[in-house]
């Protein structure tokens, strides 16, 4: 069933009416833009379907209230308390956001128009999250039937991981790191914990007791970043690692993006260096990108399941840009069907019949993205645990420099960069850090062109997306997804491209009207092998398309977008005969007088090879 409630908003936007003054005429196409991206960016999660509508168990509504940024917070504030009469419950403050997220009748659009009255807030609704497990695929086991033989059995995922490898070269386990899994809970009582290495939250921003777990869950995630070494039982990634456990969501498995951003907080705030998310939901929240954002930044690495529809679609918090998404694998090392895939896919792990602990002392094996995530969880910890002092990207640099993708010598969309490696892992961060993929090294090596690509957003970055495409197979070399961009930031990317493949690249703004409205200088530059293609290019439409990057001869190339300015000078091997074309059309060798040796060609300009 739909659910067609409509959030009426006030825009307070004031423009000029003169018919005659070109600044009047901009002003109100400036006004009407943002109207309609207020709208949009409002009624969108508004007017939502049965999956994502935000609507609590007891058929309450959750929504986020913003403070203006005209507004002093505390003016917000008390105007918020006004409405504790019984018309809204504050469920949390989101101090990252400056926001509340609270709950109000399903249906009550009276308390809503008075909320906008006076211009105090922007109003979202939530968004849904849930777990990320196949439930039909749990099938529970007694403690007797692993420990009848009083031995400890080893998951199948310990041993592809490589984590006993791991244990005994790098000789840690995972002390001293303390790894945050927001969740369902954890029976803190199951024999498989070493209960003097659990702790969790208790304060009004999560479920209470945080050692509870009706649904079973956390316990089964937890279980594989940090079951104990202790000769019964299973055993975990990184056994002697600290859980910190925030239980967001009861025993039915309802909550929120607001209830994962208290929680992001509530792991910052307890001293976490990693956040372990089996969860997320296929639409996009504002503030969980920010959270992620800020933790990243501040030394802690959140890592997320990828999601279980088996499609293309995106899943969040995983599809964040600073968020590792985690795709599953079974045992054969295959992609598991159920495991989405896409340009947001990090990386693979184990995630096809798990063992791993259960509620009421059991153990369960069970299928999903949420049984890969803390793997890589507990990788990351034992990698914290051996070098205390690497920074989140060292970490998510070293783990997918050394993932190993069973399909492709890179990257692809159902493995990521591959299935996790914690030898390979810990290897890469004993020396130098490699670059990740995006920011190779500044000198390419011979037959490669240096490639860098910078692009400014414009107060709308959410919309804007980018592909880097070889078009001789298909695949994408580097891309960034609508969401993951900030409003009036820089995205650079510098990579080697193979001199002798051909490829395009591709940048899209969902609304159709380009970089066209932002604070410094929107727009692209384009540089290869220290020539500048490209400088200050503006984009105004829906999408542009810069064909013929490389040696782009006799492929079929898509139609280009703006007109492309030739560099001043060209490198050129034969200066007395420089093959070049023109910079309006693309490189076409002449039928008659063919270059003696191979052309290559960059955009529109070639030489011989």
């Amino acid at each position: 069933m739909k659910l067609l409630w409509t959030l009426v908003l006030v825009s307070q936007l004031v423009s000029s009416t003169s018919a005659t003054s070109s600044s009047s005429t901009s002003s109100a196409a400036s006004d009407e833009k943002e109207r309609n991206h207020l709208r949009r960016q409002r009624k969108t999660q508004v007017i939502e379907d049965e999956v994502t509508a935000s609507v609590q168990a007891d058929g309450r509504r959750r929504i986020v209230l913003h403070c203006q940024p005209n507004k002093v917070h505390q003016v917000c504030l008390n105007r918020l308390k006004e409405f504790e009469d019984g018309r809204l419950e504050i469920i949390h403050k989101l101090h990252e956001s400056q926001a509340w997220a609270v709950s109000i009748g399903e249906s009550d659009e009276a308390t809503i128009k008075a909320l906008e009255e006076g211009d105090f807030f922007d109003i979202e609704s939530d968004v849904i999250r849930r777990p990320m497990y196949i439930p039909e695929s749990l099938q529970i086991e007694t403690g007797r039937n692993l420990q009848f033989w009083n031995r400890q059995d080893v998951p199948y995922g310990i041993e592809m991981v490589k984590a006993q490898q791991a244990w005994e070269k790098f000789n840690t386990k995972g002390a001293g790191v303390k790894v945050c899994v927001v969740d369902t809970g954890i029976l803190g009582s199951h024999e498989d914990f070493n209960t003097n290495k659990l702790s969790g939250y208790s304060g009004r921003e999560a479920v209470t007791p945080w050692d509870r777990d009706g649904n079973g869950h956390g316990t089964h995630v937890s279980g594989t970043i940090a079951a104990a070494d202790n000769d019964s039982g299973v055993v975990g990634v990184a056994p002697d690692a600290e859980i910190y456990t925030v239980r967001i969501f009861d025993n039915r498995g309802d909550f929120f993006g607001s209830d994962v951003v208290a929680a992001a907080e509530a792991c910052r705030d307890a001293g976490a260096q990693i956040i372990s998310m089996s969860l997320g939901g296929p639409s996009y929240q504002g503030d969980e990108k920010r959270i992620f954002d800020a933790l990243f930044d501040q030394g802690i690495l959140p890592i997320a399941a990828a999601g279980n529809d088996g499609d293309d679609d995106y899943s969040f918090p995983a599809s964040y840009a600073r968020v590792m998404s985690v795709a599953a694998v079974n045992s054969n090392r295959n992609h598991a069907s159920f495991s989405q895939y896409n340009d947001r896919v990090d990386i693979a792990a184990p995630g096809v019949n798990v063992r791993s602990c259960w509620n009421n002392g059991r153990y369960s094996s069970i299928s999903g993205t949420s049984m890969a995530t803390p793997h890589v969880s507990g990788v990351a910890a034992l990698m914290k645990s051996y070098k205390p002092n690497a920074t989140p990207q060292e970490l998510f640099n070293a783990m997918i420099n050394t993932a190993v993708n069973p399909n492709t010598n890179g990257r692809d969309d159902k493995y990521g960069h591959g299935i996790i490696n914690a030898v390979a892992a810990m290897d890469a961060l004993d020396g130098n850090t490699p670059d990740a993929p995006t920011s190779p090294p500044q000198n390419c090596p011979q037959g490669k062109i240096n490639f860098q690509f910078t692009l400014r957003t414009d107060d709308y970055g959410y919309e804007t997306s980018w592909e880097l495409k070889d078009v001789s197979n298909g695949r994408v070399v580097e891309s960034r997804a609508e969401g993951s961009l900030g409003n009036n930031a820089n995205d650079d990317l510098q990579v080697c491209l193979n001199g002798n493949a051909c490829y395009t690249l591709t940048i899209q703004d969902s609304y159709g009207d380009g970089l066209c409205c932002g604070q410094g200088n929107p727009g692209y530059d384009i540089v290869a092998d220290g020539q500048v293609l490209q400088q200050n290019q503006e984009f105004l439409s829906s999408v542009v398309t810069i064909p013929g990057i490389g040696n782009c001869d006799g492929v079929n190339l898509p139609p280009t977008g703006p007109p492309v300015s030739s560099p001043t000078n060209p490198p050129v091997s034969n200066p007395t005969n420089p093959p070049v074309s023109p910079p309006t059309q693309p490189p076409v060798p002449s039928p008659t007088s063919p270059p003696e040796n191979e052309e290559c060609c960059f955009l529109f300009w070639c030489w011989s090879c």
